[in-house]
Parts: structure tokens; sequence; C-alpha cells
């Protein structure tokens, strides 16, 4: 598969040469070359897939998470869309944690009390319990988002990789029993965030929000933030977690693609002809004045209903194989003639084209 685009700067920033016209198979570790080999499969397939594999950066190998959707292009080419993001700072994490895992299992066996358990409890519940907590625990540290949890009395029990990251904390155990004032990203917000917990505690309800925060260096962010009361065996509230995913890059995107639609549909209602959108089931989506004017009905008469109901008897089912044809061979088809009938029952001759129209991802 060769490369045929990549962000701007993301080659001299990142991977320090320019991907452009090559295969990708050339900066993939040759260890990973089956894992990417498989992902692209997938993704060929039909699925949205995601891997991680190393990357060759400015000579060095560094693990990247890569997610992968098909898509066709104006020439009705199959392509393949890459997202990529580093994840070497998880991967660091990950091995502090693992490290840090095996000298606790280390000293847990010398400890009397604990060996104690171990010879009492059967072998399958302890690998059990073992595995959903390890595998829990790495879930939690290669997640995106900022992940902490809390007593009643808001004093920090722990947190994910990335929480303690963004406090600039090395040891994740070292927010253990302190405060939001005693870290800068939560103090800056604080008044808000205490707010809010101790509600969702009070109330024992989650809540969920987006909200804004403005960084020292002027940038606002954006959050969306949920909040849930945790509860012991008896299902008293004992304390909260909260989790922080934030959504800046896809609010700016959803700004850009509103402002585009808008842009869009200015056009589509001051030109003369007339414009009409169907879903798959030939229900109207979108109609513009000028087919109000030719149908002789309003948006709010058409918008939902079928195209069969506004044609002639005799050219709905040549209007089925039409659109049908459409959309089993993905090409359009233009200049065709039908006719409709209007709301004070006259026929009117109109000629028409019709194109798939396909999602943005």
């Amino acid at each position: 598969m060769i490369c045929e685009y990549i962000n701007e700067n993301y080659h001299e920033r990142k991977i320090g040469y320019s991907a452009l016209s090559k295969k990708i198979t050339n900066f993939i570790h040759n260890q990973d070359l089956k894992i990417i080999s498989k992902f692209l499969k997938k993704v060929f397939n039909g699925e949205i897939a995601i891997e991680q594999v190393r990357i060759l950066c400015n000579s060095d190998y560094k693990y990247h998470e890569l997610k992968g959707k098909k898509f066709l292009d104006n020439s009705n080419e199959e392509k393949v869309l890459l997202i990529c993001r580093d994840i070497g700072k998880f991967k660091e994490a990950e091995e502090k944690w693992n490290n840090r895992h095996d000298r606790l299992k280390d000293m847990a066996a010398n400890l009397p009390e604990i060996r104690y358990w171990n010879l009492m409890q059967p072998k399958s519940i302890k690998n059990d319990f073992q595995k959903t907590r390890e595998m829990l625990d790495i879930v939690i540290d290669n997640i995106p988002q900022l992940i902490y949890w809390k007593d009643v009395n808001l004093k920090y029990l722990g947190c994910n990789a990335n929480y303690a990251l963004i406090n600039k904390l090395e040891d994740q155990n070292a927010l253990i029993g302190k405060y939001d004032l005693d870290f800068k990203w939560p103090r800056s917000n604080i008044s808000h965030i205490q707010e809010s917990e101790e509600k969702v505690i009070k109330n024992n309800q989650s809540e969920r929000s987006i909200e804004s925060w403005l960084y020292d260096d002027g940038e606002k962010v954006w959050f969306e933030v949920n909040r849930i009361p945790l509860h012991d065996l008896k299902d008293n509230v004992i304390g909260i977690l909260s989790t922080y995913n934030n959504i800046s890059k896809r609010l700016v995107a959803e700004k850009r693609i509103n402002e585009s639609e808008k842009r869009y549909r200015s056009i589509l209602e001051n030109i003369t002809e007339g414009y009409f959108e169907l879903d798959l089931k030939g229900q109207f989506t979108f109609c513009n004045s000028a087919l109000c004017k030719i149908l002789g009905y309003s948006k709010e008469e058409i918008i939902g209903k079928n195209y069969i109901k506004f044609s002639h008897p005799e050219v709905k089912l040549k209007l089925f194989y039409d659109f049908n044809e459409v959309f089993k061979t993905k090409k359009g088809k233009q200049y065709l003639n039908s006719r409709s009938i209007k709301k004070d029952g006259q026929e009117v001759i109109t000629e028409f084209s019709v194109n798939l129209q396909h999602d943005t991802m």
C-alpha cells in the first residue's frame, strides 16, 4: 500500500522524513509487519481497525496507535484513511507500571499474611481476579481520557497515567492521599470541580457535562466530563470517579462542518433549479425552494415523504430502477426525464440527474 497523502509537517516533526510515495511497510518495524498486514486486511474488509505498531521516527522506532477506515475517493477507487497517534508516553508508563507490579508481586510473595491468603484461595479465583485487575489497569492507563477517583472527602485515591502526566507526576501513586489544591491542573478550576463532585456524591447521581478550561498559554480546551458515584457492597456512596475526554478538535471540526453545511444550503436555496436529497428509503431529507415552487408544496409537506407520492403512476417503476442502478453501480445518471404531479393535480415534466451521496467517513 502506497502513502499518497500525509498531513502537513507530520513527517518533519514526527518521523523525520517524507513518507509520500512509499510503501507503508517501509517504515514499520520488521516484527510488526504481520500485525500491519492483518490490520490492513481488516480495513479493506470494511472494518474499523485499531492497532499498535512501531514506526520509524528519526532512525528510531516508536510506538504509535493506528486507526483505519476504507473509503471511496472521487474516482470511486478504494483508499484507506489512517489516523496515527504517538503512544510512546503511554508505553513508557505501561513499562513503569509493569516494573512496579513485579516489585509489588515479589514483596507480596514474601509477606506471611498474603502467602497464607494465597494458600487458602482456589487458584482459579486468584488467577481470574488478577487477570481482570491487570487488564483493567492496562486499559485505564492506555485510553486517552483523564481519569481519577476520590473518596467522599474529595481526597485522591488513584488516577490513570494520563492524569498523572498532565499534573507532571512521574509516579501515579504520588497523587494518592492529596487534594486538588496540591496540583496546578485542577487548582485552576477548583471551585467548579469541587461543587460538581460534591453534588454527585450528595445526590448519588451521575452527571455529564461539556466544560471549557483555559490553560496558562491562553489555549482554550473543551472536555466532555463524566462524574460517577462509587459504591461499596452495601450500595453506600464511598467516592466518585471522574473522566475527562478532550473534545476540542471534534468541536472545531463540527463547527467547520456546520459552517460549510450552512454555506452549501444557502447556495442551494438560491439556485433556480430544483434540488432535493433522498435517503436510502426514498424519503426526502432536503429540498430547496425551487423544487417547492415546481411541485406547489411547502418544505414541510415534502420533507419526510417518499418520492413516490409526487411521481406520476406511469414513471414510478422506472424511477425505482434508475435510483437502484445508481446505488448498485455507484455511478450517477444524467439527463433523466420524469413526470411529477403537482399539489393542484397538474402534471409537470422534469429533467434531472441522480448521484450517490456519501457520508464524511
